[in-house]
């Protein structure tokens, strides 16, 4: 129970973060205009890294697994979110959201990555001195 409070709750709580404010009418956001690919794109980012940590730290196997686990679940859940969207006043689906979306995962899952192999780099230099 503790390994799943560290490491999948925030995914799940960063997940329903992004299910509120889709649920949010248009009319109560603010204008955001020309931003909104940068938003999405950021949003699930911070989705796609905390997936990669979990499926990391749940399942012992390699960082391209990794990747692609959290990648399609980032995917899909992006695309939940634009189904989502269809049944909230103001909003609507959109495929230039989902491509921000599954670019932001990819980012998030690199970032992830790029962080745990420095951090195992600087832990085996300092191991083997």
């Amino acid at each position: 129970m503790k390994r799943f409070s560290i490491f999948w709750a925030p995914v799940f709580l960063y997940a329903g973060i992004i299910f509120y404010f889709s649920s949010l009418p248009q009319t109560s956001l603010p204008p955001i205009g020309s931003y909104d690919k940068i938003i999405h794109t950021f949003e699930f980012l911070v989705l796609g890294f905390l997936l990669s940590r979990g499926f990391n730290s749940d399942i012992k196997i390699g960082f391209l697994k990794v990747f692609v686990l959290a990648s399609v679940f980032n995917l899909f859940y992006g695309i939940s979110d634009e189904v989502h969207q269809l049944f909230t006043p103001g909003r609507e689906f959109s495929f230039g959201d989902i491509l921000a979306d599954g670019i932001g995962g990819i980012l998030g899952s690199i970032g992830y990555l790029l962080l745990k192999t420095k951090m195992r780099f600087i832990h085996i230099n300092r191991c083997s001195n």
